[in-house]
């Protein structure tokens, strides 16, 4: 029995000892905190061993309430650390209520051997305040959450600066930045919509379609020297939009299998396809030369999409260097799309044999009681 109580007091003197010896406390935790803010956390710590500090803003006592956290690596010994830990505005993309129910929480960890929790504080009873004005400030109020490639988007933000000219950047961007925008902004505060475009692809290589993407917000004083070389305000939106296909345009046109080789002073019939946004439109195809645009015609298209089928006639000269050009007008002869096709062979049309004109056969008009003749003729022109 006495051994028992041994191995007992030794154990809870060890655990109890080994606390003593790598232990954090928070001095003078703040009672509340401004929302968009930082709050400076100065806290003791004792180690027997490195390890890592970590200071967080939470919610509640479990690990799904972590909002925000600071960390920083400390050499074995004691001292005294002040770490800025953020105050956000929102939380897993809701704005965080104000008032009661949120608290700090100090933690040691021996971060060599599997991240071992060495000792942990919860300091609960802690008041989130309305965010301050700020002589500088971005808030993204508007934004589209799913974007299609090669498109541009309007994003909305709220802008609050004390410069009297400044410069602010948006951005649309998923690992690094992608595109960007820039918009003039003065003294004051105002809101702004900007058309930021959106990529298809970056560096030579199709971006990757689904989630991950967002935006960022930057204030820069262009004015300033180096002014460039630092943001006043930086605001990230990460992971907020899904970037989907480019939408077919809404207004275009094409030939459906156009010819290579075509026989010249010749109507030649075309199929044209197209899609419009208009109730009507024209439908139209040309023949271009050397010289420039040759024969052409047109016709009337009114539903939404379709093909319609236009005949031209080819150019009378022979020859390697035409195309063809198929083009979507308003009515008005506004020019909704253009579509090109090249590498067309003109060949002259050479007749054969000799001029003829034969009677092949004859028949009764019965209509007109037999005084009127139906008459078939075949005919060879030369010209």
């Amino acid at each position: 029995m006495s051994t028992k109580l041994y191995f007992l007091f030794f154990a809870i003197f060890f655990s109890v000892s080994f606390h003593a010896q790598n232990s954090i406390e928070i001095v003078n935790p703040p009672a509340s905190v401004n929302a968009d803010s930082k709050v400076d956390i100065t806290f003791n710590y004792t180690l027997e061993i490195p390890g890592y500090a970590y200071i967080r803003f939470k919610n509640g006592p479990d690990t799904a309430n972590n909002i925000t956290f600071v960390s920083k690596l400390l050499s074995a010994g004691s001292g005294t650390e002040t770490l800025s830990l953020p105050i956000p505005l929102e939380f897993e993309g809701a704005v965080l209520p104000l008032g009661e129910g949120y608290n700090y929480q100090a933690q040691l960890f021996d971060h060599n051997n599997g991240w071992i929790g060495l000792d942990t504080k919860d300091y609960y009873g802690v008041t989130l305040l309305a965010a301050l004005p700020k002589a500088n400030d971005l808030i993204l109020t508007s934004y589209p959450t799913t974007v299609n490639g090669g498109s541009n988007v309007n994003i909305t933000f709220d802008y609050t600066t004390d410069k009297a000219q400044a410069y602010v950047v948006a951005r649309f961007r998923n690992n690094s930045n992608l595109t960007q925008v820039l918009q003039l902004i003065t003294a004051g505060s105002g809101t702004k919509t900007v058309s930021l475009p959106i990529p298809e692809e970056t560096n030579g290589s199709a971006l990757p379609l689904g989630v991950g993407y967002g935006y960022q917000l930057q204030l820069f004083d262009h004015t300033a020297p180096g002014g460039w070389n630092s943001a006043i305000v930086s605001k990230d939106y990460n992971n907020v939009a899904t970037l989907e296909a480019p939408l077919p345009p809404p207004n275009a046109i094409t030939i459906v299998n156009p010819p290579t080789t075509v026989i010249g002073g010749r109507m030649i019939e075309f199929e044209l396809e197209y899609r419009k946004d208009i109730p009507t439109a024209y439908a139209l195809i040309r023949f271009k030369g050397p010289t420039g645009d040759l024969e052409q015609a047109f016709k009337t298209v009114t539903d939404n999409e379709g093909t319609v089928k236009v005949s031209v006639l080819s150019p009378e000269t022979g020859g390697t260097n035409y195309s063809l050009q198929a083009q979507l007008y308003t009515t008005g002869w506004s020019e909704l799309d253009t579509y090109n096709f090249s590498g067309i062979t003109v060949e002259e049309y050479v007749p054969s044999g000799e001029n003829t004109l034969e009677i092949v056969n004859t028949s009764t008009d019965p209509i007109n009681n037999g005084s009127l003749k139906k008459v078939s003729v075949k005919y060879n022109l030369l010209q």
